[in-house]
């Protein structure tokens, strides 16, 4: 499907990088308001989630690239890092009295398709929504 917006940014990995991530999404959404509001909240969280996870988890990562691509029927966003390997397999969600663990695992529930692949040192997620058929 046509592409409507790409953008990407590349920052160390710091406390702000949380908000370069939320304004890399708002600038897509700028680009194209007609993404629905369902679908924006969704990958803004798991984005949040992804991002999160390498600030706090990223043990030795340095750096983080983020790329949002923007078409007609879906919104992909890609987050590469080159901190310590994620797992294979993103766990399940902790039970219900666990203090922390669901990051990861509400990521690749709240998109229509996730992966996490380790790439030349590095991690890097590919994460999808489909986007939702425009509201009448």
């Amino acid at each position: 499907m046509p592409e409507l917006h790409r953008s990407r940014f590349t920052a160390p990995v710091s406390a702000d990088l949380l908000a370069l991530a939320a304004e890399s999404l708002q600038d897509a959404w700028r680009a194209d308001p007609s993404v629905p509001q369902e679908d924006r909240t969704r990958l803004d969280l798991a984005v949040s989630e992804v991002v999160s996870n390498v600030v706090r988890h990223g043990g030795s990562a340095t750096v983080l690239e983020m790329e949002v691509v923007v078409a007609s029927d879906s919104v992909a966003v890609r987050i590469e890092d080159d901190g310590a390997p994620v797992p294979a397999e993103v766990p399940d969600m902790p039970a219900a009295d666990a203090v922390g663990g669901r990051g990861l695992a509400i990521a690749t529930a709240v998109v229509d398709a996730s992966a996490c692949e380790r790439e030349r040192g590095r991690n890097v997620w590919n994460l999808r929504i489909d986007r939702a058929p425009a509201r009448p």
